[in-house]
């Protein structure tokens, strides 16, 4: 289950799901790509109330949920 809600608005192409991972391979929590405050928090970035996570910030936040991310660094260290 999610450590952090959910905060994707409706129209979201990738929404939180329950089966999405909550820590990385680092052992760091995973939260809601939309959840600016965790967000800033995850990427030690300083948070303030107009800081907004960047679209790339949110995929690769989608991608760590979905478990993805290691699967293309893997492929990509194979491949060298």
């Amino acid at each position: 289950m999610l450590a952090h809600k959910c905060l994707c608005p409706p129209e979201a192409q990738y929404r939180c799901s329950p089966n999405d991972k909550t820590h990385d391979i680092h052992g760091r929590e995973l939260c809601c790509p939309y959840d600016n405050q965790a967000m800033a928090a995850f990427y030690q970035k300083a948070y303030c109330a107009t800081w907004e996570a960047t679209p790339g910030m949110r995929a690769a936040m989608r991608k760590r949920r979905m478990g993805t991310l290691e699967e293309i660094a893997q492929k990509a260290a194979d491949n060298r």
